[in-house]
């Protein structure tokens, strides 16, 4: 019995139709990029820098909503609603101790964004970061002379960058 060989029933052999490109033969020339790409990774840049920042608000909303589902059921354990009525009440507020009134703080400024209205809290700015290298380096130099002013004024010698010898 002689062997025969498979024929497609379309006619396509290994070197024909789409087996070709995969097999590289009749495929075209991948063309190489321009120079355009330093816009290109500027955008990029900018779409990362976007999304890190929605990424953050979405964080902060997410965690404000967990509170307020936990809100639905209460915010606060029964002791800690009773450590501050404690300490608000006119009968009980001279027998308040000072770590009693600084714990009853805490828990009461703990849950401040869930008590106040968004648009009434008062939230203090945090540290900006550096617009480039130069700038780092002004605020790097900026740092180094305000400790070496706070060690003088201390009469301390300034903190060398040289590690110690060790003998």
């Amino acid at each position: 019995m002689v062997a025969r060989r498979y024929r497609h029933p379309y006619g396509r052999g290994p070197d024909q139709g789409r087996n070709r490109r995969r097999q590289g033969q009749g495929a075209e020339p991948r063309r190489q990029s321009g120079g355009d790409v330093e816009p290109l990774k500027a955008r990029i840049a900018e779409l990362e820098a976007a999304f890190a920042r929605e990424r953050m608000e979405h964080v902060a909303a997410h965690g404000n909503w967990l509170q307020a589902l936990k809100a639905y059921e209460g915010i606060w354990s029964l002791a800690d609603y009773r450590k501050i009525l404690s300490c608000l009440h006119c009968d009980s507020r001279n027998s308040v101790t000072e770590k009693k009134l600084n714990d009853a703080f805490d828990l009461f400024k703990r849950w401040e964004p869930l008590l106040v209205k968004r648009s009434e809290r008062i939230v203090a700015p945090g540290p900006t970061l550096p617009r480039d290298v130069l700038d780092a380096m002004r605020r790097r130099k900026k740092e180094q002379d305000r400790a070496k002013r706070a060690a003088a004024k201390a009469g301390k010698p300034p903190a060398s960058r040289r590690p110690r010898q060790i003998r």
